[in-house]
Parts: C-alpha cells; structure tokens; sequence
C-alpha cells in the first residue's frame, strides 16, 4: 500500500484528537471512477477509502473529500486563467484539493503512476507559478503536519 507509514503516523499523532478517519466505501469510488471514465490511481484511492469522507478530521476546512472533487475540477481551469497560468490538456486535470477558490492541487488523469505527481497553486504567492511536480503520498504527508 502506499500510505501505510503516513495511516500509521497519523494514528500515533492524530487519533487522539480526530479519532480513526471517515473513508468512502469502495462503491462511492467505483461511482466516481465511472464519472470520469478512468481508474483512480491506487495512493489516491487508497486516500478516498481511508479518508475521503472526514470532513471533521485534520483535513476540515479545506475541500479534500469525495463530495469535493468534481466541483474542484470543474473550478480549476478558471482559477488557473484568472491567473494567467497557462496548462497544456486541462481536460485530463483532476483537483482533488481546493482551498476557499485560490488554492488548489491536482493531477493529470492520464498519468499511469500508482502515487502520481501532483501540482499545487495559490494565488498571492511572490512567484505566482505552480509548484510542483511532488508525488500525491508527499503532497498529503504534509497536509497532514506529518
């Protein structure tokens, strides 16, 4: 699995305080993959399963769950032109986090990687550029305060 040592050092940091998190069940994902025509990748659906539905957990306040992700990826491509920043095949694009409409992160569906790159943007920083690329389980291991 690819989050095993981030699961584990979320239970010993954080279980505490939140309690075990909220998944989806496989067939919430199974629906979600079938919207979009594709397979998941495997650390991202092991995210959705572990934790994609607890919106009371660490992630709070940020749009991270599975009822998020379709919203995120249909706000993306105008968060990135109001900010002139130019993505070459927007259509393969899936936000899977968005933060109050200025920040997001994302990956390209067509990668074949199990924990694919990801890239992340907020307006008003100094250089305005996307950063990036950093593997989906590293992305998340920071979010997390891991």
């Amino acid at each position: 699995m690819h989050l095993t040592s981030i699961k584990n050092s979320y239970s010993k940091r954080y279980a505490s305080e939140f309690g075990e998190p909220r998944g989806c069940s496989e067939r919430d994902v199974t629906i979600l993959e079938q919207s979009l025509g594709r397979r998941l990748p495997a650390a991202y659906r092991e995210y959705l399963l572990w934790m994609g539905n607890d919106k009371h957990g660490r992630l709070k306040g940020s749009d991270w769950f599975l009822s998020d992700v379709l919203e995120n990826t249909a706000a993306l491509p105008e968060l990135l032109s109001e900010n002139e920043i130019s993505i070459d095949q927007l259509d393969d694009l899936f936000c899977f986090f968005m933060h109050q409409g200025y920040m997001a992160a994302w990956f390209d569906l067509s990668q074949t990687s199990d924990d694919p790159e990801c890239f992340f943007f907020s307006e008003g920083n100094d250089a305005e550029e996307v950063e990036g690329p950093k593997m989906f389980s590293d992305f998340l291991k920071k979010e997390l305060g891991l």
